[in-house]
């Protein structure tokens, strides 16, 4: 067997490992919610900050527009900032060559948001010739 044979079947056996780790991250990214309470309001969201869940309490109901309007975009922002931290814990613990292939990571985070995530297939290639 040759080098450059030895060396297709490593990254053979490396790309289906990333591959296998990346399926991971994404499901373990998939389950990330972000929550928040405050005063009978609840919201949940996603990564992207969609909210998924949303809960009033009636009471909350019978407030002013402006106090639920506030409460609601206050509980938004603080889910949305769990949810960044939660899923920059899970980013950090990552198998660094997972790392290197997620757009904007390190300082993707602005106002504890996560921006453009999406994990690509990174290889680098050893110069050989």
């Amino acid at each position: 067997m040759t080098y450059l044979q030895e060396w297709e079947q490593k990254l053979e056996r490396d790309l289906d490992e990333i591959r296998s780790i990346t399926a991971k991250l994404n499901t373990a990214m998939a389950a990330i919610r972000g929550r928040s309470d405050a005063h009978g309001v609840t919201i949940e969201v996603n990564t992207a900050g969609d909210i998924t869940s949303l809960q009033i309490a009636p009471g909350a109901m019978r407030w002013p527009s402006t106090q639920l309007t506030n409460t609601l975009l206050d509980c938004h922002r603080r889910a949305r900032t769990d949810a960044a931290t939660k899923t920059e814990k899970l980013l950090r613990s990552a198998d660094p060559r997972l790392r290197a292939g997620i757009h904007g990571f390190p300082g993707e985070f602005q106002r504890g948001f996560l921006v453009n995530f999406s994990v690509v297939g990174v290889v680098r290639v050893p110069n050989c010739w």
